[in-house]
């Protein structure tokens, strides 16, 4: 099955019937995401930034994605973007949601937190190593 993409995928996630995928933009496009609600076909949306988006997740009937430049955009259904605010100057690499929270990792140990998506808090990891991922399990 073909992604309808050239470009390298970084990241999925699925909810409120709709699988979102985030590629980048190093061949000079802009940051892509590939919207679908079978899982097979797919429609190209364009996010508003000219960055890589490195993550993606589902978490409180939002979908947030995560990128080069501390790019946040946030969506409901995939489709219209939002711009958010973030609380850092940091690329951001990876986000996860779990426990009512969506978390967020970066360069020089950047970890942001969030209810809601929108609003993020800026938390110490003790390292100034890049964290390139996060996950979360019970």
């Amino acid at each position: 099955m073909s992604s309808g993409t050239t470009k390298s995928l970084w990241g999925v996630t699925y909810g409120n019937s709709t699988f979102v995928v985030v590629d980048d933009n190093e061949t000079g496009g802009v940051g892509t995401l590939l919207a679908s609600s079978d899982g097979t076909t797919r429609t190209s949306r364009t996010s508003g930034t000219t960055n890589i988006l490195n993550g993606v997740a589902y978490g409180n009937n939002t979908i947030v994605t995560v990128g080069k430049g501390e790019e946040i955009f946030t969506s409901d259904k995939g489709t219209t973007w939002t711009s958010e605010t973030s609380a850092t100057a940091y690329h951001l690499m990876g986000i996860t949601y779990a426990n009512s929270k969506f978390v967020e990792v970066g360069y020089n140990g950047n970890i942001l937190t969030s209810s809601d998506g929108t609003y993020w808090d800026n938390s110490t990891s003790g390292t100034s190593n890049n964290l390139n991922g996060v996950t979360f399990t019970e």
